[in-house]
């Protein structure tokens, strides 16, 4: 019966219902928009805040003044002190394939990432999936692989047939199956050619988590990449190059003199960071975010209290002496009060079935890859603390006004 008389109410005063439903929609919108955009700071740290809280560097590794490069496992002997290294690399793989777009001795370049960098982000994929949402080969000479936008040819379910080098330099033939192609545009840890070019070390953005993403846009690179496991390649006794942004943890008993000791090593073969920095300035950039959104936050929040206590107010001075009528009728007093919190909860839940509608139109349109919009727990959580704070607001005049209103005094009114 509530229910029913809920909705005639809801019917009876659609001009006053449209205004708060557009109103909620509006304010769960800005507030997914605005958690959106302060967890797209946050996205890239906290996965990696294990990593950045230990003691060790952060090395973005090149080759040194003599043109060598470095292999992973020689980074251990500058240290007996080195618990972890995540290291990042390049490969070159030979197309052997002939087609109109490949020459003989074509070769394709593939990011190397270890396994927790590739856990800690996972970019929008095209088609098929990334690398931490698969089971690694069991086949000694097979390799997975995501791949970049390219004009190859190459797509999930592309198979390259190729040839590496083992551990002792001896080459070996391997097969790459590509499981998956990236969205264009998405933001990958790798050294872009545009990032090389600007010169890292000039740079005064580079000490901070998310400045080692950068977004692979096919037509600022000169070739597609391939992205693989780094430690896949070490199991299958893979010889691997680090190259790019690594990261070296060292045991929590290592003295200031070694730590000094293994940065001066580390240092020719690029630029040294401490980590205990790196972590600062994410941290920094993450609470200046937070400074900016949080009082949008709650002006949103005092704007949606006003807001609801005043349309409340309206609305229920306006059905009071239909309340009158139905206390006449048999109703009680308490009852005549839930039909209005039941007709705030019903244009709730339309306000929020409207909000999902926004959020999948955006994103099925495109919208939402302009932005950094998207869905997520700490999202959901936002929106229920909202809709909870405006319910219980919703909540107070129906109860304070019809409390303190005598049914005898609405039904003598000429209101």
């Amino acid at each position: 019966m509530i229910l029913k008389l809920s909705l005639k109410e809801i019917l009876r005063n659609k001009g006053y219902n449209f205004f708060n439903l557009l109103q909620l929609t509006l304010v769960l919108t800005l507030i997914i928009l605005l958690i959106s955009s302060f967890m797209s700071t946050l996205k890239y740290y906290l996965p990696m805040k294990g990593i950045l809280q230990s003691k060790g560097f952060m090395v973005n590794i090149s080759i040194n003044d003599f043109g060598e490069t470095v292999i992973n496992d020689q980074l251990y002997s500058f240290s007996d002190k080195i618990d972890k290294i995540y290291s990042t690399g390049q490969e070159f793989f030979e197309l052997k394939e002939t087609s109109g777009q490949l020459e003989p001795g074509d070769y394709i370049n593939a990011i190397t990432l270890d396994k927790a960098i590739i856990k800690s982000h996972k970019p929008m994929m095209k088609s098929g999936k990334w690398l931490s949402d698969i089971s690694k080969s069991s086949k000694n000479d097979e390799l997975s692989a995501v791949i970049t936008k390219n004009s190859l040819g190459y797509t999930t379910g592309s198979v390259i047939n190729t040839k590496t080098k083992d551990k002792k330099g001896n080459e070996k033939p391997i097969t790459i199956k590509i499981v998956g192609e990236i969205e264009d545009g998405e933001r990958l840890f790798y050294q872009s050619t545009s990032a090389v070019a600007a010169d890292v070390s000039a740079r005064t953005d580079f000490e901070t988590i998310a400045a080692q993403y950068y977004p692979y846009n096919s037509s600022d690179e000169e070739e597609p990449y391939l992205v693989i496991t780094k430690n896949e390649l070490d199991e299958k006794n893979c010889m691997t190059l680090t190259f790019g942004t690594s990261f070296v943890t060292f045991d929590n008993d290592a003295t200031k003199e070694e730590l000094s000791d293994a940065k001066t090593k580390l240092s020719q073969y690029g630029q040294v960071y401490n980590l205990e920095t790196v972590n600062k300035k994410s941290l920094r950039d993450a609470k200046e975010q937070a400074f900016t959104i949080i009082p949008m936050i709650i002006c949103i929040l005092i704007f949606l209290a006003i807001s609801s206590i005043c349309l409340s107010a309206i609305n229920t001075k306006k059905q009071l002496r239909n309340y009158g009528i139905l206390y006449i009728c048999g109703s009680r007093w308490k009852q005549c009060a839930l039909i209005s919190v039941c007709s705030t909860f019903i244009t709730t839940l339309m306000a929020v079935i409207l909000t999902g509608i926004v959020i999948f139109l955006a994103d099925y349109f495109g919208l939402s890859k302009e932005t950094v919009i998207s869905i997520g727990k700490w999202q959901l959580i936002s929106c229920c603390a909202v809709l909870l704070f405006n319910f219980i607001i919703s909540l107070i005049m129906p109860f304070t006004i019809i409390g303190r209103t005598s049914p005898r005094e609405i039904v003598k009114s000429n209101d």
